[in-house]
């Protein structure tokens, strides 16, 4: 099996589908066994903002002896999980919070009955972080995975995947206009509007949650070096709450937690959002910046990011910098440098492992 993405679907008219492709309200779009034919590939392009992914899986000759590892957790999960978020970022109450909270412990005992090494996010994320209860899902779903590869306990873990799942709460007090995805920020003002949902969420919380969740809401945009943050075309700092300056809050100081829900933040909103100014960038891309940013901005969370999520999930087709093409197969314990089957070329056929010497100089160099 392999995924593709659906924007590229026109390469693979007559192949079959191999899973099921959801709406994002759950109803089965495209049923597993049919045959992709040049109207379903129109009407997958044409209706692709109400798909649940970006990706679709199918079946092909030179994939058949690749196993995904795309259903740690299931979609329906997800979609209850989005359901019960977007209810309490909407409207906050101790009785949501805690519906919010049995789904993080749902997502952390996933996550714990399939202990994979490396995973990929192409159909671990639903599609549309620019829709805030998704970005918010997809934010706790790789905080659990980098909290758990952390050494986090169970408590700890609840705490931190809830933190996550409400960490844009503020959200709700900020003018609308703001959250529109074709806005386009012009002002100075338009910024400090929107750096005010970190306190307006810690105020909306504060006495109704635990210490280390409405930490995580509080200082999840607080960079490791304030005065690196200062961005002159707006003549402000993009750390903030300002204030904090990454110092003590209730005592304690930004930790591994809160820099492992800022570093996955990023992450989905770079790789996963969609706007009328703005494209999605890769996950290689995304990672490069957050290993480039880590002393300035992530702090030791980037680390968790780039040792178990990799940028080439399995099934895909990437290209290799000799112009090569190959679909990932498995994965190394180096995330960035898989097992491929090559689909092109003298070695077409064979299996390469990336980490073996012979293949130190082959690089991918694009991928979905």
């Amino acid at each position: 099996m392999r995924i593709v993405r659906i924007s590229d679907l026109d390469n693979y008219i007559g192949k079959e589908v191999a899973k099921p492709l959801r709406l994002k309200d759950g109803r089965i779009y495209v049923n597993s066994n049919i045959r992709i034919t040049k109207g379903s590939v129109n009407a997958l392009q044409r209706n692709i903002d109400n798909l649940a992914h970006r990706f679709i899986t199918i079946h092909t000759d030179d994939s058949e002896d690749i196993d995904l590892y795309d259903d740690i957790i299931g979609d329906e999960l997800k979609f209850e999980a989005r359901e019960k978020i977007e209810a309490t970022l909407k409207q906050f109450s101790s009785r949501r919070t805690e519906r919010v909270k049995k789904i993080a412990n749902e997502i952390i005992e996933n996550l714990y009955s399939n202990p994979n090494t490396i995973y990929g996010t192409n159909m671990l994320f639903l599609a549309g972080g620019e829709d805030h209860a998704v970005h918010s899902l997809n934010v706790a779903i790789l905080s659990a995975i980098m909290a758990i590869k952390a050494g986090y306990n169970k408590n700890e873990l609840e705490k931190i995947v809830l933190g996550a799942a409400l960490h844009d709460i503020g959200m709700a007090k900020i003018d609308k206009r703001l959250l529109d995805i074709n806005y386009t920020y012009k002002k100075k003002e338009d910024y400090l509007e929107m750096q005010k949902h970190p306190l307006e969420g810690y105020n909306l919380v504060k006495n109704k949650i635990n210490v280390l969740s409405k930490r995580i809401i509080l200082m999840h945009h607080v960079w490791e070096d304030f005065n690196a943050s200062y961005d002159s075309d707006m003549d402000t700092y993009m750390s903030y709450p300002h204030k904090l300056n990454n110092t003590l809050l209730d005592g304690q100081y930004k930790d591994l937690s809160i820099s492992i829900v800022q570093t996955a933040d990023v992450f989905e909103a770079m790789t996963n959002k969609e706007t009328g100014y703005k494209s999605a960038k890769s996950k290689a891309e995304a990672m490069e910046y957050i290993r480039s940013m880590k002393f300035v901005q992530f702090g030791a969370g980037a680390d968790y990011l780039v040792d178990y999520i990799t940028p080439y999930d399995t099934g895909t087709e990437v290209i290799l910098n000799n112009r090569e093409k190959a679909i990932v197969m498995r994965y190394t314990n180096l995330p960035q440098r898989p097992i491929l089957k090559m689909l092109t070329g003298d070695d077409k056929g064979e299996i390469i492992n990336l980490m073996d010497k012979k293949f130190l100089t082959l690089q991918i160099m694009s991928a979905p």
